[in-house]
């Protein structure tokens, strides 16, 4: 799963290429295209509880450790986790 939490601004587009359920969290989010659900967070506690006050993404294995996080302009982080899981 990879979660998009957008703190202080519009969503960005979701990262093409990486296989996982795309979840937005944001002040304002609705249904955007590309992302699987989308949760709204008015007081931005999502952002705070995961400590990224800029927003972010985090990519969440199946058995709900972290993997990576990621800026949101920034998703290398995300495709080496990924990449990783393709050598296995």
């Amino acid at each position: 799963m990879l979660l998009t939490v957008a703190a202080n601004g519009p969503a960005p587009a979701p990262v093409d290429g990486v296989t996982a359920r795309h979840l937005l969290i944001g002040a304002a989010a609705t249904g955007q295209t590309g992302y699987d659900a989308a949760f709204p967070d008015p007081d931005g506690r999502a952002a705070a509880r995961y400590g990224l006050p800029d927003g972010g993404r985090i990519m969440v294995r199946p058995d709900g450790y972290v993997a990576a996080i990621a800026p949101l302009d920034d998703d290398a982080p995300l495709r080496a986790y990924q990449a990783l899981l393709r050598c296995r």
